[in-house]
């Protein structure tokens, strides 16, 4: 009897070693996942913010030369001298300004 006890005492424990271990390695492949997710989507985060931030840039470019295109603008209203030259580069700094805001920058595209 203690035999039999003895022998199914040792397949029980092998069993639930066995068990313990399969749910343990389980467990660990899931962290694992995880934590390669977690670092993949930091990745893309940064990817899309310094994309934000070239857009940004871009963004800021184009109203400071309309803010010097205005500038200009008024300096004419004013009747101060101002030269053909400047009255051209308004108009284009106005056009760019605008192409930027009306169209989709390419790379917003694939977001």
């Amino acid at each position: 009897m203690k035999n039999i006890l003895a022998r199914g005492g040792i397949e029980f424990l092998a069993v639930l070693f066995g068990i313990t271990i399969s749910l343990w390695v389980e467990d660990w492949r899931e962290n694992k996942d995880i934590q390669i997710k977690i670092a993949e989507d930091y990745i893309n985060i940064k990817q899309e913010v310094e994309i934000d931030i070239e857009n940004i840039e871009n963004i800021i470019l184009s109203i400071e030369e309309q803010i010097n295109s205005l500038k200009k603008l008024i300096q004419y209203n004013e009747k101060k001298r101002v030269s053909e030259s400047c009255i051209n580069s308004t108009w284009e700094c106005s056009y760019n300004y605008s192409f930027i805001h009306f169209f989709v920058h390419p790379k917003l595209l694939f977001l």
